[in-house]
């Protein structure tokens, strides 16, 4: 329950805006500078940009799940925008199998949890939780 209601609280904070508004970072959590960044790329329609960034940031910080979330948000984006249904002004989730292609989105999901389940091991910190919580939801998603 406690990693919904720091789901939902992200969300509520902007971390996860709009396309059409800039990313805000909620204050209290210790991001690097290049967050804002990749969550604009996000975004704004550059996911190529936004994963290398990611990318970067998972050579820089290979133990902290920060950088495997937003390449896996980014590549969300991807799997969002090829299955919706855009119709009558709405934009309607599809149902569609699983392929191969998402196993690299998953395996993301799968190791931010991991670091971020291995961090909170070593120490307790609502940081942590906040981005186990936000891993279980990138699988949720898919």
């Amino acid at each position: 329950m406690v990693r919904w209601l720091a789901a939902l609280t992200l969300l509520a904070t902007g971390v996860a805006p709009a396309a059409a508004f800039p990313a805000r970072i909620p204050t209290g959590l210790s991001l690097p500078p290049i967050t804002e960044s990749i969550l604009n790329h996000i975004y704004s329609g550059r996911p190529d940009l936004a994963i290398s960034e990611a990318q970067q940031l998972e050579q820089q910080q290979p133990t902290h799940p920060l950088g495997y979330l937003l390449e896996a948000e980014s590549l969300w984006w991807g799997i969002w925008c090829t299955s919706a249904d855009f119709r009558y002004g709405m934009t309607l989730a599809r149902h569609r199998q699983k392929l191969a292609a998402d196993q690299t989105y998953l395996n993301l999901a799968t190791k931010a949890y991991v670091l971020a389940e291995a961090r909170l091991k070593q120490h307790e910190s609502g940081e942590m939780h906040l981005y186990a919580a936000m891993a279980d939801s990138l699988q949720a998603r898919l």
